[in-house]
């Protein structure tokens, strides 16, 4: 349920730049994504929070679109999972 504002706040920092901040959000992304198996999502945020860590706001500027795509994949995912 969080996930869209976690995404939305990690693309506020990227944005302005905070790639210490970038790579805490990231993290959080990493671990909502493992609690649901949404390993390629996880992998993109662990990604993005090594490049975080390294300062690497090129990695992170370059990687960031994917964010958006790959939970419209994770979000499809999980709908198809949910009995209706």
């Amino acid at each position: 349920e969080d996930l869209p504002g976690q995404i939305r706040q990690l693309q506020t920092y990227a944005t302005a730049g905070e790639t210490e901040h970038v790579r805490a959000q990231a993290h959080q992304i990493k671990g909502a994504c493992a609690a649901v198996s949404g390993e390629a999502l996880r992998a993109l945020a662990a990604v993005l929070e090594a490049a975080g860590k390294a300062g690497d706001l090129a990695t992170i500027t370059a990687r960031l679109p994917e964010v958006a795509a790959q939970f419209v994949v994770l979000q499809g995912a999980l709908q198809a999972e949910t009995p209706a």
